[in-house]
């Protein structure tokens, strides 16, 4: 039974107070909790700090290398086409001329940061040189053998007269004369030794029909004689021919250094930029992780010390401070004076406590700061991203697109190889760059998966007949087989999948010298229907055990001599690897050094029915497109880029009109002008977006009908194609453009605004 009263009052006091006399322990004890809390804000303020400081040096260091390489490039450019000019002009002031701006190029400090390349391109103005000087003597000897040949003819045409009085068969050895002389007169006008046999025949079939007539010896004699000495012409034309080609064979030495330079810069670009991301990756995840750790022990220490405030402090002080209140209005509830001190003690204690808890809120106040600075990282590394991906991408649609379109011309053998090897080094590189992309977008968690029916035998089948090619060439047997129990019909990513194994099927022809590379697909055990186990055997190099657990982190191949054998950045496993994970899957390899590797994966799909996947088009059902007639706009400020659009539509019944500028373009156009308007994103002064905004205005103003707009643009990260429709234009097309894509878009939309 409880008792009540000013003795029980008193006691329940007296026990309020006894706990309250644990207070400094109890206060020494927060303190202490305050200050982990406060550092470890702090080491969060300062991590978080880091990220930012490491996005800007990394940006402003990155971007000189680039621009410098970026530079040298196109002066290597510059010199190939130079020494073209004066391989190429018979006209000797424009020899000197280019020569003397070869030569001022070749003194251009983006050429002083590398030894290597300065030499080398001391040792291609050095042929330039060379080549010049070949040009001047073979010109020289062109132009004294055109002397040569009036003379003879001048002197033909005098015996032909004088053979009109000693001999009485002049009708048959003035047409030997005149035979000889017509076939001389065209040495000047002769461009390779084929055509010189054909001159030789002439002159050698007038002099045997001219022999086998009975005559004076003295006509015999004349007609060899002219016979001898146009051979002689015929011979000198000839080493002029031969002059010809060692100046060609010494030129394309020098440019096969050129184009082997130029791969070399862009392949150091794009490492350059692929390090300093992973260096931003690398440093914002370590700070996540720190910052989620000191987040959630931030949250337990704030619990702890809420729950111990309320037990040993707020309520202690409740009770003792209500029983002191009754203590001061009864006076029949007695306390000793020692606990009336202790009260103040108390009061002291509070303050401190607000101190330390002032304290915590501008920590948290200050890791708020942190965080705003490193979301400003993050937001600078995706525009130091977009940036490099545009300045990249910008000139590697001409080199792509003249590579296409070079392909489409006359080229011997030897030419088609250069031109194929170069597309090939600018392919890689927008591989390269695409993998750099993808990998920002999965570690960004901006990587989504599409969720479509479709059929695993043709993703199959197509995969395997694109690398087939790359296989044959190696001599490299491909072979595939699907098991009998997998299902066909799955509904998933097929683009991602493909990319998979087009990835792993890539390095295992790579890494390949011999042998057979097998693809094997069947259901992964114990799994819900539509998961799959792939795998992906090959007789290559293999593997060393010690590098098996790193071979799917980002930039690693198993060594610094493969990278050098056989190329590559050392993304596309970890690419797989992601995109695996994403498909709630799993990648793991086994391998043997000499004897080859396996990688495997598991995917999880779901089954569909076969009426739910679209049926692939037939081939019998294409027929041949007849183009309409198109009027085409093209703003466009790279001249370059604008050159290859011409090109890809040059054999076409389109009109195409160029204009540099977006201001040009708004101020000329009228509606109804032109078709399709093809608009480059990234423009001086006014960009497509402002662009296509005003133009749409306009329209609306007039009551026209919108002219069909297609964005053209190297901006190819996430977002990009959904911004360009959402600002008003009908399609979206990401540079490097080939021509199919081209034409293909132009189709679709000459289509749609005919219905």
């Amino acid at each position: 039974m409880h008792t009540t009263g000013p003795e029980a009052t008193a006691s329940k006091t007296e026990i309020h107070m006894r706990r309250l006399g644990l207070m400094p322990i109890f206060l020494t004890v927060s303190i202490a909790l305050g200050l982990m809390v406060a550092v470890l804000c702090g080491f969060s303020v300062m991590v978080l700090s880091n990220i930012a400081h490491t996005s800007t040096t990394t940006r402003d260091q990155a971007l000189p290398a680039i621009l410098n390489q970026q530079r040298t490039a196109l002066n290597l450019e510059r010199l190939d086409r130079f020494g073209e000019i004066i391989l190429a002009t018979e006209d000797a002031k424009v020899r000197r001329a280019t020569r003397f701006y070869a030569q001022i190029l070749t003194q251009d400090t983006a050429f002083e940061s590398d030894p290597r390349i300065q030499q080398i391109v001391t040792e291609v103005f050095q042929a330039i040189r060379k080549v010049e000087g070949m040009r001047i003597r073979q010109s020289a000897r062109i132009t004294a053998l055109g002397k040569d040949v009036r003379s003879f003819t001048t002197l033909i045409e005098s015996l032909e007269h004088g053979l009109l009085e000693i001999d009485a068969s002049k009708g048959t050895y003035l047409a030997a004369l005149s035979s000889i002389r017509n076939a001389i007169s065209t040495l000047p006008l002769a461009r390779n030794s084929h055509d010189l046999d054909a001159i030789t025949l002439r002159i050698d079939a007038a002099v045997s029909h001219a022999s086998t007539i009975s005559a004076s010896s003295a006509t015999t004699k004349i007609i060899e004689d002219q016979a001898r000495e146009a051979s002689e012409m015929i011979a000198r034309r000839q080493a002029i021919f031969d002059d010809v080609k060692d100046a060609e064979a010494l030129w394309a030495k020098a440019r096969a250094h050129i184009d082997e330079t130029a791969n070399t810069l862009s392949m150091d670009a794009a490492l350059t930029t692929s390090n300093r991301f992973t260096e931003i990756v690398e440093s914002a995840q370590l700070s996540v992780r720190f910052a989620l750790f000191s987040l959630i022990v931030i949250a337990v220490l704030i619990v702890f010390s809420l729950i111990m405030v309320r037990r040993h402090l707020l309520l202690p002080i409740v009770h003792a401070t209500r029983g002191l209140a009754e203590a001061q209005i009864n006076p029949d509830i007695k306390l000793p004076p020692a606990r009336i001190r202790e009260v103040d003690s108390i009061n002291q204690g509070v303050v401190q406590l607000g101190h330390v808890l002032t304290q915590l809120r501008e920590h948290s106040q200050e890791l708020e700061l942190a965080r705003e600075n490193a979301l400003r990282a993050s937001r600078a590394k995706s525009e130091f991203l977009a940036s490099m991906s545009h300045e990249i991408r910008t000139p590697m649609n001409s080199i792509l697109g003249m590579g296409e379109i070079l392909l489409d011309t006359e080229l011997d053998p030897e030419q088609q190889r250069y031109v194929s090897i170069f597309r090939s080094a600018g392919e890689g590189l927008l591989e390269t760059i695409n993998d750099i992309l993808d990998i920002s977008k999965v570690e960004a968690g901006q990587m989504l998966l599409e969720n479509i029916p479709f059929n695993l035998d043709e993703l199959l089948e197509k995969t395997i007949n694109i690398l087939s090619l790359r296989a044959r060439e190696k001599g490299i047997q491909l072979t595939s087989s699907l098991a009998a129990a997998t299902p066909r019909h799955l509904s998933g990513d097929p683009t991602r999948l493909r990319q998979i194994l087009t990835n792993l099927v890539g390095n295992a022809i790579k890494f390949t010298s011999s042998g057979s590379v097998h693809v094997n697909v069947e259901p992964e055990p114990d799994a819900l229907p539509g998961s799959l186990l792939i795998s992906v055997s090959d007789t290559g190099i293999g593997i060393r055990h010690e590098h098996l657990d790193s071979i799917f982190d980002s930039f690693t191949q198993e060594d610094s001599s493969t990278t050098r054998r056989f190329g590559g950045t050392g993304l596309g496993l970890t690419i797989c690897r992601r995109l695996v994970e994403l498909m709630d899957g799993k990648i793991w390899v086994s391998s043997k050094p000499g004897e080859g590797s396996t990688f495997s994966f598991t995917v999880c799909m779901t089954t569909v029915e076969e009426n739910q996947v679209p049926s692939p088009p037939h081939a019998e059902e294409s027929q041949p497109v007849t183009l309409p007639r198109l009027r085409l706009l093209q703003v466009e400020d790279t001249p370059s880029n604008a050159l290859v659009t011409a090109a890809f539509i040059r054999h076409t019944p389109f009109e195409l009109t160029t204009t540099e500028s977006a201001e040009a373009f708004l101020s000329s156009y009228n509606p109804g002008d032109f078709d399709v308007v093809l608009m480059d994103i990234q423009m001086p002064s006014m960009d497509g977006y402002e662009a296509i905004r005003k133009l749409r205005e306009l329209e609306k103003a007039q009551n026209t009908k919108p002219v069909p707009v297609v964005a053209v643009t190297a901006f190819a990260l996430k977002g990009a194609r959904e911004k360009c429709i959402a600002a008003g234009f009908d399609a979206y097309l990401s540079k490097p453009v080939s021509r199919q894509e081209l034409l293909q878009t132009l189709l679709r939309l000459a289509a749609s605004r005919s219905t």
